[in-house]
């Protein structure tokens, strides 16, 4: 069809390409496209002597690195118009945080891109994309630890179904 385009899934996010190119923190969920991950709250709110709910659209958060992956390929492709020297160091992050997610946990991953997000807003030199943040990666390895600790409580022993006497 002449004249019609295509939407990429970058394209979802366009007010947020701004805040990307400027290295400002942008919550990664917000970059996915509204119908597909937008939680459907709404709020009540009063209006001329009437009750109003109103739908709130705030995005859920990512509590999986598959979907993860899915708006950080949607922050790469923004990110890298503006920086196109990065996409490497970009890929080499999301190997870090796909590494971490199988050795800590999802939510250790998840937790250490944001901060990490966060702290390379306020110094991108010291949070360079090729590289992990020490002191955050040893936050994940332990957050990592205590999860599997809560969930294996004993691991050295299998399921035994309950064995009753008479």
């Amino acid at each position: 069809v002449q004249g019609h385009r295509k939407r990429r899934p970058a394209d979802f996010c366009k007010p947020k390409w701004h805040k990307i190119f400027a290295n400002t923190y942008v919550k990664i969920s917000s970059l996915l496209p509204d119908a597909e991950y937008a939680d459907n709250k709404y709020r009540a709110i009063e209006k001329e002597g009437q009750l109003i709910f109103v739908n709130q659209n705030e995005k859920k958060n990512i509590s999986s690195v598959t979907k993860w992956m899915e708006a950080f390929n949607i922050y790469v492709a923004v990110y890298s118009e503006k920086h196109p020297q990065e996409i490497g160091n970009l890929m080499t992050y999301a190997q870090t945080i796909q590494k971490m997610a199988d050795t800590c946990g999802d939510s250790a991953a998840l937790n250490y891109d944001e901060k990490f997000r966060r702290w390379r807003e306020k110094d991108p030199a010291a949070c360079p994309w090729h590289k992990k943040n020490v002191e955050l990666y040893q936050e994940a390895v332990v957050m990592g630890m205590d999860f599997k600790l809560r969930n294996n409580k004993q691991p050295f022993r299998g399921q035994t179904k309950h064995k009753y006497c008479y």
